[in-house]
């Protein structure tokens, strides 16, 4: 017998989203970004949600969208207004580096609705995805906050 492996079976434009114009991540536990050989102790909003997004489009979802528009507009649109972080020496990996806590607000600038709804999705789907690229961060240490 044959077995469909296709996770992706959400239709983006059936979906109920709404436009989001301000939220908040909280770090519950030190959190290490990574790109490579580059750490990122401040979460950019193109680097960090667009990761996210990347693992909805790999698993669920088939969205008709230019990537690249979608991540200029995450780097130009949302905006850090305010935030309260610090770094802790964590080890990952056998490795020492440095982690986040703290929380930071985030406001959306610039309206697009369809990128806001996409910005929708990737928040409610932040405690289910891993992000980042070999050194993975569960979201489940992160709080969203609308």
């Amino acid at each position: 017998e044959q077995i469909d492996f296709n996770l992706k079976i959400l239709d983006f434009e059936k979906l109920k989203l709404t436009t989001v114009s301000a939220f908040e991540l909280k770090f519950l536990s030190p959190t290490c970004i990574r790109n490579q050989n580059k750490i990122f102790t401040l979460p950019s909003s193109d680097r960090f949600l667009f990761s996210v997004y990347q693992k909805l489009i790999k698993l669920w979802l088939n969205i008709d969208l230019n990537e690249k528009d979608l991540k200029k507009w995450l780097w130009f649109s949302v905006l850090a207004k305010q935030f309260n972080l610090k770094t802790e020496l964590i080890e990952i990996k056998k490795s020492k580096r440095a982690g986040v806590v703290g929380s930071i607000s985030y406001i959306v600038y610039n309206e697009n609705k369809k990128f806001q709804k996409i910005l929708d999705l990737i928040l409610k789907s932040i405690p289910y995805i891993w992000i980042g690229s070999w050194t993975k961060l569960w979201f489940g240490n992160v709080i969203v906050r609308y």
